[in-house]
């Protein structure tokens, strides 16, 4: 008999080896935006905080777990790609009554920063215009030559 899966387009995969296994699960997640950044809350029943591991490696937040159940250990992980720049040692994350909640930092706008642009060879404006009119008449000899 063939095992259903549900599709949900935030979990990267099912399991490690990405085959249906009934020792992994994936605890429903709600992500809402703040003015201050993301909040994530995940519902994580039966999971001690001690068995919990939120890390974030090259920009992706990996959540993972594990619960016993009926004898045997579930374990489940979750990843979330971050926005470019948002800090990682912003985050927060705390479990109360079998939710964890992570706060995620907005990440800073960037800096702008005007670069200044060197003149170089040219050193009034006299001698740009002198340049220009140079310019445009080798390129208006050329044209005629050519014909």
């Amino acid at each position: 008999m063939a095992t259903m899966l549900r599709w949900e387009p935030f979990v990267s995969r099912r399991t490690p080896d990405s085959t249906p296994n009934r020792n992994y699960w994936v605890p429903a997640a709600d992500l809402e935006q703040t003015d201050t950044g993301t909040t994530v809350r995940m519902d994580v029943p039966g999971v001690a905080p001690d068995d919990l591991d939120v890390s974030v490696t090259d920009g992706v937040l990996a959540i993972r777990g594990s619960r016993s159940s009926g004898g045997r250990t579930l374990t489940f992980e979750r990843r979330f790609t971050l926005p470019e720049g948002t800090p990682s040692d912003g985050i927060q994350a705390s479990h109360d009554l079998g939710v964890l909640e992570l706060h995620i930092p907005r990440p800073a706008e960037p800096e702008r920063r005007r670069v200044p642009v060197e003149v170089r060879h040219v050193t009034d404006r006299t001698n740009v215009v002198e340049a220009h009119e140079a310019a445009d008449q080798l390129q208006e000899d050329s044209v005629n030559s050519s014909n």
